[in-house]
């Protein structure tokens, strides 16, 4: 075998895994609603919220759920140690037969702790199926998660989706395993999408955002409940990560498990190659090592720590990734 460079349009990195918190004062939900499904089903959704403040004898909760564009609210009160259950809530609460989207609960107690989750199920035909989806502070939500566990063979498929707790859009690259091209999705303020039929080979999905989102995943086994899949944090731990001196830098993905020379620049929709790489290489002073404007728009370069860091504030860049070997037979 012989190893040659391959551009990483597979988005990895070197990763620590960590424990997910599931209490805090303002909790998300990226998916609940009351809505018809394939083959006879209809699905509905019950909230259940907990009171885990034991120097609160009661808090009381803000709703907003947020669905097709607009925003319907109600107020929920929860005695300590205990949990409130409201039944199919988008009718029983909004007075309304159809509607889907994501969920934010606020305690007006700074230090509350809330946990939540939707329990979705259908109740429609004889098959009682159904999964929770479990609240997520939004404290807590990160700009790089990993799904992972997703089958898609021995009768099952599986699902994946993202949801945006922000009142600004954010853009979400989602990127699946072995070679298969990244996806780009621009997610409206407090939107979701989900994303059906995933191939055979992807067993992982890493979620990039501009901001912190919700990405989730759902695997279904013909006959049997889904199971829903709460995102993993990935963490860069490569000596090439210097912080970014801007809020909003742009997503760095690290080489997997074999980084091989040099890094893959892709602009934004709409800026070209030709005109943007030399105005970068002016400010920056690196050399560009190959100028792309067929597949994407962008450049490949070695690039100091700094210059990464820089380059991460660009606001016409919208992914650096770094290059790996790979095996050729």
């Amino acid at each position: 075998m012989r190893k040659v460079a391959l551009l990483a349009f597979f988005l990895s990195l070197s990763a620590s895994a960590h424990a997910l918190d599931l209490a805090g004062r303002e909790l998300f939900i990226p998916a609940a609603g009351r809505v018809p499904g394939a083959s006879g089903t209809f699905w509905q959704t019950d909230l259940v919220i907990t009171n885990l403040s034991p120097e609160y004898d009661l808090l009381r909760v803000r709703v907003d759920f947020y669905a097709g564009g607009t925003l319907e609210s109600f107020d929920v009160d929860v005695m300590s140690g205990e949990s409130a259950v409201i039944e199919d809530f988008v009718r029983t609460k909004l007075g309304r037969d159809n509607a889907f989207g994501t969920i934010h609960l606020t305690a007006a107690q700074s230090d509350a702790q809330l946990k939540a989750e939707a329990i979705i199920h259908n109740v429609g035909g004889e098959e009682p199926l159904g999964q929770t989806v479990n609240a997520l502070p939004v404290a807590s939500l990160q700009t790089r998660s990993l799904i992972g566990g997703l089958q898609t063979t021995g009768g099952h498929r599986s699902n994946v989706g993202v949801g945006n707790p922000h009142d600004e859009p954010v853009t979400v690259l989602i990127s699946p395993p072995h070679g298969l091209s990244p996806r780009t999705i621009t997610l409206a303020p407090h939107t979701n999408a989900q994303m059906d039929a995933l191939t055979t080979e992807s067993s992982t999905v890493l979620f990039t955002a501009s901001k912190p989102v919700y990405a989730y995943g759902s695997v279904i086994r013909d006959g049997g409940d889904p199971q829903f899949v709460l995102p993993v944090e990935v963490r860069p731990t490569s000596s090439f990560v210097v912080a970014p001196a801007c809020s909003n830098a742009v997503p760095l993905a690290l080489a997997p498990a074999a980084p091989a020379p040099g890094w893959i620049v892709q602009f934004k929709a709409g800026v070209e190659s030709d005109t943007e790489t030399p105005r970068l290489v002016a400010r920056h002073g690196f050399t560009p090592s190959a100028v792309y404007s067929a597949a994407i728009e962008g450049f490949a370069a070695e690039l100091t720590p700094q210059q990464l860091a820089a380059l991460r504030c660009e606001p016409t860049i919208l992914l650096i990734e770094q290059n790996q070997w790979a095996s050729v037979r």
